[in-house]
């Protein structure tokens, strides 16, 4: 009889995977411990029937009753929020495209400004974006070209 890992494992937020035992796997883990709290590559993953899995793939699976086609995205960017709400299933090319940081700036030394630049979807080369007087400014620019050129991205919310 193949074990079903619905059947062991349970959505539970209060957990730091954001899974718990429904029932005992093995004979030294008990039910209702928390599952998956092991740390790797900053993913918390865990062992199920001689397979490992990380948790956010199993609490997706577990919240929609599939497996997800492709990446399953932390739409925070926060790799620990498990969170149903927080999980969708994305192409890899999306799943890159949600990185918080803006990488498309930088200093140039040259003409004492910030030269913004963003890599257009589907080809080698990039969008010359401008040279501009403050950091932020930059950001600005390539966070804009950003929302319009990657689908997916989705920008940190203002406080």
């Amino acid at each position: 009889m193949t074990k079903r890992i619905e059947d062991y494992l349970a959505i539970d937020l209060s957990s730091p995977s954001g899974l718990r035992w429904k029932q005992s796997p093995a004979a030294s883990v008990p039910a209702g411990r928390c599952a998956f709290t092991n740390l790797v590559s900053g993913y918390y993953q865990g062992g199920f029937s001689g397979e490992y899995y990380k948790a956010h793939r199993v609490v997706y699976f577990l919240s929609t009753g599939h497996w997800p086609a492709g990446d399953v995205d932390h739409i925070d960017g926060d790799r620990l929020n498990n969170a149903p709400s927080n999980l969708r299933d994305v192409t890899k090319s999306v799943n890159s495209q949600n990185q918080k940081k803006a990488k498309g700036y930088w200093y140039d030394k040259r003409c004492g400004k910030y030269l913004a630049r963003i890599r257009i979807p589907g080809e080698k080369r990039q969008r010359y974006l401008g040279l501009f007087e403050t950091k932020e400014q930059a950001i600005n620019a390539y966070q804009a070209a950003k929302r319009q050129l990657h689908p997916g991205y989705v920008p940190e919310s203002k406080p």
